[in-house]
């Protein structure tokens, strides 16, 4: 209740993209006038901090939510940039590429919809904030982004 959309726009998925989008807010929408920011991927999100850093505003920090759950996510999560992020291409990728080669090979599947478990990472919680962080540790450790 209450939640009004303001202003959408596409970042394309990408930093360049996020950190564009976010320079034409800080454009038109002075400090305190928006008080949230999703964005459709992480990446999005970062270019986003990009444009903030860059123009000293910190009035959004905190105020961020995301997909992907990349590592970089991840770390604005735990650092209090972004209230969370949602990690989900790792689980929906291979049950996709499963349906996806079924398919290829003349397969017919049955119209059912998948539903996995997502990972949603927050520090809204200090258990939730110890298990992101343990998490950031593991994908350091192995060198992977997911």
């Amino acid at each position: 209740p209450g939640l009004k959309i303001v202003d959408t726009q596409s970042g394309d998925w990408t930093r360049e993209g996020g950190r564009k989008v976010m320079q034409a807010y800080l454009q038109h929408y002075a400090a305190g006038e928006l008080q949230g920011i999703f964005t459709a991927s992480d990446e999005e999100m970062i270019g986003a901090r990009q444009a903030l850093e860059a123009a000293n505003r910190t009035d959004l920090n905190g105020w961020f939510a995301s997909g992907d759950g990349q590592l970089e996510g991840i770390e604005a999560v735990t650092e209090g940039f972004a209230v969370a992020t949602t990690q989900f291409p790792p689980l929906y990728g291979a049950a996709s590429l499963q349906a996806a080669i079924a398919l290829s090979q003349g397969v017919t599947l049955p119209a059912t919809a998948y539903a996995l478990d997502l990972k949603t990472f927050s520090c809204l919680t200090e258990d939730d904030c110890k298990k992101a962080k343990a998490y950031v540790a593991q994908l350091k450790a192995t060198g992977l982004q997911f």
